[in-house]
């Protein structure tokens, strides 16, 4: 933060109580346009939070207050490592805020400046953990908005933590800002973003490519002395290549980063999977080129020559100019926090309008950001635009080539190419269609699996037996699925819950007492219940003394036994299943353990043994055959 930043009257830190809700104020982390942002405590957990406070300005407008727990409860849901979670929010005397993970680090615009240019494996790993944090917001229609170096938190180890993610949706609404006027920084924002555009999810990608750009170099790809200058060069101009700057920048990272920051966003790549694959395997074949040659990965890396709109025409760049200008522009359009690296929004209402000379559009884009009295830079000349176009030679047998081919299409055309058209696109339909089926259907599946197992870990037996005809179903025609004994064990349990419900609401009528059956199977239930470790070997027991009177009991008390039957099955191959150590390899390892130890040492080295396989009845018979052979005197030799 610096002492020009902008500061909302109505948020002075001394005169805020000592709690936010639940939580203590320690001390201030930084502050600026959008609010003031503390370290705080949990009064009752002990919690280390960062809560930021909501400037006056915004939270005492309706609509924001409308859209604000709305959009919190959106951004809870971005559950990923390299993200800052949300916690919570509230209001405290007028005043909202909310609460983030508090991160132990820095961001990465201090770690730049303090350190220098990144090397290369680094910026690989930087794009590889900001681009899995994307894809999780992606998949959820979130999108960041203002990716840049200060909102980029590294902890101790150096793993990424994307801070205000999407809070940048906050202000950026349609109801939040004028029409036309854009909410970002300059030095990292899309072209899109900066003509007041919608932005998508590839504007993200955009800044990745602009941030990694800024990690190899020391400075962002387009450098101005004034916020219009910079949005000027963002729509208009070519950035240098990467390695211009960063000569040991490996070709295939820079081709990437090139791809990353075009004008077009349909040129970019399509996704942030797709990013963080292709630059995990970027690195991956460098190394292992660089092992096999026995050289490193930067001279073994080939060239990648730069797009058509990523070569500049003037491709030297002085650094004094570089670091001079980069400073006055922090000055002019950075309000960071020195200890934290937190950021907000530029609003510096100080400033001089913008000239005459600027473009009406580029006067509405920067109108948000901040207002400055310089002057736009001119429109390309013929002569800038003739050394930017791409240099092309075509042979005479090339153009010959291309005639007859051109030829031979609309003989084709003319033939009757309009049918087989309609028979690909009746063929694409059908396929596309399968696929649909397809798709639909398999991941249902999938959905209501992971629905009715979380339920069960939280024992919800209502979402459970919502989807039991399903799940029986289910078992029926996915007899492979490794899934299969968790759903069985599920039923069982479900069934076990069902078996205690109906015993329970027999004996609501006081004048009806418990069979021997039905109290010890509530026995067994309560033992499940606050004893599990105990519970199987109840269960096991259950079914030997009841087990062979089932054709002999009430057709209530045989459900009971049908029950606990199905349960202990569903148990006992749930536990064979995870069992990663060959039954016959266990028996030869306790048998051969047992011969090893003195007499003295047998006993205790069984009882040990059938403690730690209770559950499973296949060991604990091996443990009584060695039991019994410990008993057995051995046979005089004749």
């Amino acid at each position: 933060m610096t002492a020009s930043d902008p500061v909302d009257p109505g948020l002075n830190p001394k005169e805020l109580s000592d709690f936010l809700g639940p939580y203590k104020v320690e001390r201030l982390l930084g502050q600026g346009g959008m609010g003031i942002v503390y370290e705080g405590t949990h009064a009752k957990t002990g919690q280390r939070v960062a809560i930021k406070v909501i400037a006056n300005s915004l939270a005492d407008q309706e609509r924001f207050r409308r859209r604000f727990a709305a959009e919190v409860e959106t951004l809870k849901k971005l559950q990923h490592p390299h993200i800052i979670q949300l916690i919570g929010y509230g209001e405290e005397k007028g005043k909202l805020f909310y609460s983030m993970e508090f991160v132990k680090g820095e961001s990465l615009h201090h770690r730049i400046k303090r350190d220098g240019p990144m090397q290369w494996r680094d910026v690989c790993r930087l794009i590889s953990e900001m681009c899995a944090a994307l894809k999780t917001a992606h998949d959820q229609g979130v999108v960041h908005r203002d990716l840049k170096p200060a909102n980029i938190m590294l902890d101790l180890d150096g793993n990424v933590k994307l801070a205000d993610f999407g809070i940048a949706k906050f202000f950026g609404g349609e109801e939040m800002t004028a029409a036309g006027s854009i909410v970002g920084t300059a030095d990292y924002m899309p072209p899109e973003q900066a003509e007041g555009k919608p932005v998508t999810s590839k504007s993200d990608l955009y800044s990745v490519g602009s941030i990694a750009y800024f990690a190899l170099t020391g400075r962002p790809p387009f450098v101005g002395r004034s916020v219009p200058e910079v949005l000027y060069s963002v729509r208009y101009e070519h950035f240098p290549p990467v390695r211009t700057l960063a000569p040991k920048t490996p070709g295939e990272l820079e081709g990437l980063i090139h791809e990353l920051l075009q004008k077009d966003p349909a040129k970019r790549p399509p996704t942030a999977l797709v990013i963080g694959n292709r630059v995990r395997a970027i690195r991956h074949g460098l190394d292992r080129a660089a092992d096999m040659a026995g050289e490193s990965p930067e001279e073994k890396s080939s060239p990648h020559p730069p797009s058509q709109e990523e070569l500049p025409a003037d491709a030297a760049v002085e650094p004094s100019s570089i670091d001079s200008a980069s400073v006055l522009r922090e000055k002019q359009i950075d309000m960071r926090n020195s200890q934290t690296g937190y950021s907000t929004r530029i609003a510096d209402p100080n400033r001089d309008p913008p000239s005459e000379a600027s473009s009406a559009p580029l006067e509405k884009t920067a109108a948000t950001l901040a207002a400055s009295p310089s002057k736009l830079m001119p429109d390309p000349t013929e002569a800038e635009v003739a050394m930017s176009r791409k240099s092309e030679f075509t042979t005479l047998e090339e153009m010959k080539r291309r005639e007859r081919k051109k030829k031979k299409e609309n003989e084709w055309e003319a033939e009757g190419w309009h049918w087989t058209s309609i028979f690909f696109f009746l063929l694409a339909l059908a396929v596309g269609f399968w696929g649909w089926r397809q798709w639909t259907r398999l991941p249902s599946d999938d959905v209501i699996l992971e629905k009715t197992m979380a339920a069960f870990q939280q024992e919800d037996f209502s979402i459970i037996r919502e989807h039991q005809s399903w799940l029986n179903n289910w078992l029926l025609e996915q007899p492979m699925d490794p899934r299969q004994p968790e759903v069985r064990k599920m039923l069982s349990a479900l069934e076990l819950r069902q078996a205690e419900r109906e015993v329970r609401s027999r004996l609501r009528d006081p004048q009806q007492a418990p069979s021997p059956i039905e109290q010890m199977f509530l026995n067994c239930q309560e033992s499940l219940r606050h004893s599990p470790w105990q519970a199987g070997s109840k269960m096991r027991a259950f079914l030997t003394v009841f087990g062979p009177q089932e054709a002999n009991l009430s057709s209530q008390e045989a459900a009971l036994v049908t029950a606990v039957r199905h349960w202990t099955q569903a148990q006992q191959t749930a536990i064979d299943q995870k069992n990663d150590q060959p039954f016959e390899e266990l028996q030869q390892w306790m048998e051969h353990s047992f011969e090893q130890l003195p007499e003295s040492k047998q006993a205790e080295f069984l009882s040990a043994l059938a403690e730690l396989y209770s559950d499973n009845a296949r060991t604990l018979e091996a443990i009584e055959r060695l039991r019994k052979k410990s008993l057995t005197p051995p046979s005089a030799s004749p």
